[in-house]
């Protein structure tokens, strides 16, 4: 006979599973080259740059994911000639919570938790569902 369980549990990590996080990196690094009038730079190509610093940057020694969001945008930023200033550093850091999920989130989340309790696991400090 076959007995059909479930977990008691289930984690997710936030970013990139729940959260768009790719989608909201370009549409705060398209507005950016949109205020200083840029149109020779791509928003995907510039996010794409970004990840690979950001994955470079979070292979070395523990650094708090903001830092490494201030650190990574500015190197990205530099990299493409990019104007910014400290207060656009910040708010990038300060950004992540605010970002939306994927469509189907929500209402996956919201299903899932009627079976098992659902934990969020992140670098990052906010969990926005």
């Amino acid at each position: 006979m076959l007995i059909h369980t479930l977990p008691k549990a289930i984690t997710f990590d936030c970013y990139g599973t729940l959260i768009d996080w790719e989608a909201e990196i370009q549409r705060y690094f398209a507005q950016k080259l949109a205020e200083h009038n840029i149109t020779d730079i791509n928003a995907r190509a510039l996010q794409g740059y970004w990840e690979e610093v950001q994955f470079q940057s979070i292979q070395g020694p523990y650094l708090p994911y903001r830092q490494v969001l201030r650190e990574t945008m500015k190197l990205a930023f530099d990299y493409f000639h990019v104007p910014y200033a400290e207060t656009d550093v910040e708010e990038f850091a300060n950004a992540m919570g605010r970002w939306r999920p994927f469509p189907d989130t929500r209402d996956a989340i919201v299903a899932l938790q009627r079976y098992v309790k659902v934990v969020f696991t992140s670098k990052y400090q906010y969990f926005p569902m």
